[in-house]
């Protein structure tokens, strides 16, 4: 690759290589901006050449040089690029805030002047103040960048240590001598040490912070061993037939894929008026709810009394200290005006179910601090660093908010949107779309209030003990601790069979273990089929109008948009399915295999156990041929 234009110097003809090769970067419009005759390659002091060539195209480049480095043979070069029209190329846009350097002060000050004062009349409006105050505030006074200024690995002494190394290496290369080449090796030396050992001071320092149970722990081991996936926005996408060239088109060909649209699925309707009465558990309830039959009526939920609102409905798990002002608003919790205070007083005068309550600040806070930070925001671009800034008028505002979609059941839009980023399955083709999972972004306002629905839903519903998600203290070893019980458990039991002898006249007495058959069920697309009308059949138990009507309301009128690279699909309707990427839908998804488990545990001789959508039945039998008929039987049932 040696050639007169970028090496003046050079005494033989150009290669031809090197000739085919510049007619080649001529021909697609590209300059050469190396400086003509300076080296940005040495090898000793004798191999010598202009290897390493920047070529520009509709840019103007300038201040091209090429420095000496003791990381290697190959000199540091830097230049200035220079727009047509404008003086500098802007720097790409910091894609993350940093938190860290927050002025939280002044998001506080400024988020309680622009946040109105909340209208009664105008209830609808309330969350779209209150998500614009918001988003308004951090983007003042939180910048962009990183979170936070860590420790500095290129400190002052690894940059001095840099600087003697190169300056041997440069007087080296100007004049070659035994002592200077000594020179050269000693500090090149001395500066890869001290290299060395802040690198693995920093992966140690690193190594000591994670934690085995956090995901992202995890994450940063194994990203240190394999390379990231490449996003969608740099492939061509297809379906065998059309090639999809754009990220607008891609991010459509996705979405088609992860919310497909049937003939059968059809939209279930808002919930609104209060029409019959249970006098049952003397509550009211809704008769758009349905009927239910003695299978889905399994999932039973704690009935409450229309004179026990004084006190929290108890569970084994729950302390028994817990405080009566969780069902009615305090006036030393939170300050209410004579509007709010009408308001409340009505509501709680119709109330049948302590379910029923308005929420209060205790509550919210708790749900609050529940809430992590580090998450993607969703459609609304609220973070949860934001929200939990936000000061007591903010609380106060959100919590008026909050009580006024749970006593309504009027969900915000913006609560039933989702954003869906869709990210490559390990080891798949990325030129499909259908290997590709999607990853749901909501709300964080609304997850902060489906962690405060998920714990009342909680005190008159368990889920099935079972089910080993979304359950504290439940793991997926002790799933696995119980399987191997079972199958010890029925290894230890023998049957008594009378067998021929092999040699002589009559039987001989053998003692056989019982046999125990393990049916593992992977349910195709478990969360996106659930049928949302058996939903709400289930969630007509509920002992709460409130609770039952907001928790339909939740599943009604779900849309979402698929995401790739700045590109956003069209909205398609989720017409079934537990909601991806909230917190309510992972107990729906339980509630809703609620019935099956019932149905698979009532066989004689069967347990069936499950960790999410993932089914293991474990059949006992006097031998294989007594456990496969059951299997059988309980597979047709499973599929009927």
């Amino acid at each position: 690759m040696h050639h007169p234009q970028w090496e003046p110097f050079l005494e033989s003809s150009p290669s031809e290589v090197a000739a085919e090769f510049l007619e080649l970067c001529t021909d697609a419009g590209l300059t050469l901006v190396n400086t003509p005759g300076e080296i940005p390659y040495a090898r000793g002091t004798r191999e010598r050449s202009c290897i390493d060539l920047t070529w520009s195209k509709h840019l103007t480049v300038s201040d091209w040089s090429a420095s000496v480095s003791p990381l290697s043979d190959h000199y540091m070069l830097t230049f200035t690029l220079h727009q047509a029209f404008k003086d500098t190329i802007p720097s790409p846009p910091k894609t993350f805030y940093s938190w860290g350097k927050c002025k939280w002060d002044l998001f506080i000050k400024d988020f309680d002047a622009q946040l109105p004062t909340y209208d009664y009349k105008k209830q609808s409006t309330g969350i779209k103040a209150f998500t614009r105050a918001v988003i308004t505030s951090y983007r003042r006074h939180c910048p962009r960048g990183m979170h936070k200024d860590g420790p500095r690995l290129w400190d002052d002494t690894l940059m001095e240590a840099e600087r003697i190394a190169t300056d041997s290496k440069a007087r080296y290369l100007q004049l070659p001598t035994p002592d200077r080449e000594a020179e050269m090796q000693r500090t090149r030396s001395q500066f890869f040490l001290l290299l060395r050992e802040r690198l693995r001071n920093t992966y140690l320092r690193r190594i000591s912070k994670l934690n085995p149970g956090e995901p992202l722990a995890w994450k940063y081991i194994s990203g240190r061993k394999k390379a990231s996936l490449p996003p969608p926005t740099s492939l061509l996408l297809g379906d065998g037939q059309h090639t999809y060239k754009t990220a607008r088109r891609a991010a459509n060909a996705l979405n088609r894929v992860f919310l497909p649209l049937h003939p059968s699925h059809k939209a279930v309707r808002f919930s609104k008026g209060i029409k019959r009465q249970n006098p049952s558990l003397g509550i009211v309830s809704s008769s758009l709810f349905g009927q239910q039959n003695n299978n889905e009526s399994a999932a039973s939920f704690t009935s409450f009394s229309s004179t026990s609102s004084s006190s929290e409905p108890q569970n084994n798990y729950e302390s028994a200290a817990t405080s009566n002002s969780v069902f009615s608003f305090s006036s030393n919790s939170e300050p209410q005006d004579n509007n709010e205070t009408a308001t409340t007083s009505g509501l709680v005068a119709h109330l049948h179910s302590p379910l029923d309550a308005p929420f209060n600040r205790t509550e919210l806070l708790a749900a609050l601090r529940n809430t992590p930070y580090g998450k993607a925001p969703g459609p609304d671009e609220v973070y949860s660093e934001a929200l939990r800034h936000i000061s007591s008028k903010g609380l106060r505002f959100l919590l008026r908010c909050i009580n006024h979609s749970w006593t309504t059941g009027t969900i915000p839009a913006e609560w039933r949107r989702a954003t869906i980023v869709p990210l490559l399955k390990p080891g798949k083709s990325p030129e499909l779309p259908e290997f590709y999972r999607p990853i749901s972004l909501t709300s964080i306002v609304s997850k902060v209030a489906e962690k405060m629905v998920l714990k009342r839903l909680l005190w008159v519903w368990t889920p099935h003990p079972h089910q080993y998600a979304y359950r504290s203290m439940r793991t997926t070893t002790m799933q696995l601790a119980y399987l191997i019980h079972e199958v010890e458990h029925s290894r230890n039991h023998y049957l008594q069979v009378n067998l021929p002898k092999k040699s002589g006249i009559g039987n001989q007495l053998h003692y056989r273990p019982h046999r125990t058959l393990l049916v593992l069920v992977d349910f195709s697309k478990a969360f996106g089929s659930i049928d949302h009308r058996v939903l709400i059949r289930l969630l007509a138990n509920i002992p709460g109008v409130s609770c039952r009507r907001w928790l339909r309301n939740f599943l009604c009128g779900r849309n979402a948009k698929t995401r790739v690279g700045n590109r956003n699909s069209d909205r398609r309707p989720m017409l079934r399915g537990a909601p991806q990427g909230s917190v309510l839908g992972p107990y729906l998804f339980s509630l809703y295999v609620h019935p099956l488990l019932n149905l698979l545990n009532s066989f004689a001789g069967v347990t069936a156990d499950m960790y999410a959508d993932d089914l293991s039945i474990i059949v006992k039998g006097q031998s294989r041929e007594d456990a496969i008929p059951t299997a059988n039987m309980v597979l047709e049932k499973l599929h009927a």
